[in-house]
């Protein structure tokens, strides 16, 4: 239930900009608040399929699933990024890259998914070096 949610709420920090804008001129803040939305679910995605292996049970599906829906994310994120680069940079920015990665960061299904995946990554990374067993011992 974290994926889905993690990836929902990066897609509709990523849009919310655009729609708030409501068929107006974008500008160089819209796009880089989209990309910062985008780009830190993609990345919490990408954590928890590294951390998804270093768990044992089911874990095909779901590092499928948060495979696939980071790679869309990340794909809107540098399609965004890149319009954020090619915009002027005006007197008067409204959005920043910052705006949009702390509302996908800070929501505690999100910050749940990370600590899982950092926890993965971990145990995916140590191993079983200390489980204390004798046969790994050797």
């Amino acid at each position: 239930m974290l994926i889905p949610t993690t990836a929902l709420n990066g897609l509709v920090v990523g849009y919310f900009p655009m729609w708030l804008s409501m068929g107006a001129a974008y500008d160089r803040g819209d796009y880089s608040l989209s990309a910062g939305g985008y780009g830190t679910a993609a990345l919490v995605l990408l954590t928890a399929v590294t951390g998804i292996r270093g768990f044992r049970g089911p874990r095909h599906p779901a590092a499928r699933t948060a495979a696939a829906l980071a790679l869309v994310l990340g794909l809107f994120a540098a399609v965004f990024g890149l319009k954020a680069a090619r915009e002027p940079a005006s007197s008067v920015q409204i959005g920043h890259v910052n705006e949009g990665i702390f509302p996908v960061l800070f929501m505690p299904w999100t910050m749940a998914l990370l600590i899982a995946g950092l926890i993965g990554t971990y145990k995916l990374c140590v191993g079983n070096r200390h489980t204390g067993s004798a046969s790994s011992a050797r």
